[in-house]
């Protein structure tokens, strides 16, 4: 079976759905949520860039470990 991660990210969190087609319908999980939270750089307001990437691989090594066909 092929599976396919989407990452989805907003100003407070993020979260990540693996899917796959089963019986030809699309079937959807939510495998992972985080939140985020903004920084103040400079007198701005930032994301958490370095947070961030470090979710997001976090979360793509463990579905890959998990999911060793998941191509996207």
């Amino acid at each position: 079976m092929t599976y396919h991660l989407a990452i989805g990210i907003g100003a407070s969190g993020g979260r990540h759905i693996l899917g796959h087609r089963e019986n030809g319908r699309l079937v959807c999980e939510e495998v992972y949520r985080f939140s985020s939270r903004l920084v103040r750089v400079n007198g701005h307001d930032c994301w958490d860039m370095d947070t961030l990437e470090s979710h997001l691989l976090e979360e793509l090594k463990a579905c890959q470990k998990a999911f060793e066909s998941c191509v996207s």
